[in-house]
């Protein structure tokens, strides 16, 4: 029960959680997987499933208690950097990142991956590439008009003559 309280608190104090399955660990991979992390501000516990359904029971998330039938991690990060969560996770092949919960909305680790694809996007840089195309696009517009009625013309000539 007081490792449900800790992982709990840790649950609410964190902007991002991130679920892991793993596979068998002996404690020298689970220890560097931990420092890992916890050289990156992020905090890697692994629980047994019954500690952690105590933990997540009281939460909006209680529908997914099923992801804790077998060895499961939780990662619990301050801030709301996917991508480094997602770089430090392809170095894990023992560890895998299953799903994850950001700005209280759970996320599968595909919508994970498009969710930082969208936030490295620069808005700036979108807008600046549009606001480059839209003169040539006018420009192509009134430049294919005249064409059109130079060509039209030509042909007209050429029939009368």
């Amino acid at each position: 029960m007081i490792l449900a309280k800790e992982l709990k608190q840790n649950w609410d104090s964190s902007e991002m959680i991130m679920f892991y399955h793993l596979f068998s660990l002996t404690d020298r991979q689970k220890r560097d997987i931990r420092n890992m992390f916890y050289k990156e501000n992020l905090f890697f516990h692994i629980c047994s499933p019954e500690v952690v359904k105590l933990a997540v029971r009281d939460t909006p998330f209680t529908s997914i208690q099923h992801l804790f039938e077998s060895n499961t991690a939780l990662l619990f990060s301050p801030d709301k950097d996917i991508d480094k969560i997602l770089q430090l996770s392809k170095t894990t092949p023992n560890a895998i990142l299953m799903a994850g919960i950001v700005e209280n909305k759970f996320l599968s680790r595909t919508q994970l991956q498009k969710l930082n694809d969208a936030l490295k996007t620069d808005g700036h840089q979108v807008l600046a590439q549009f606001l480059d195309s839209v003169p040539s696009h006018i420009v192509g517009t009134i430049s294919h008009h005249q064409r059109m009625l130079t060509h039209l013309l030509s042909q007209v000539t050429n029939i009368k003559n």
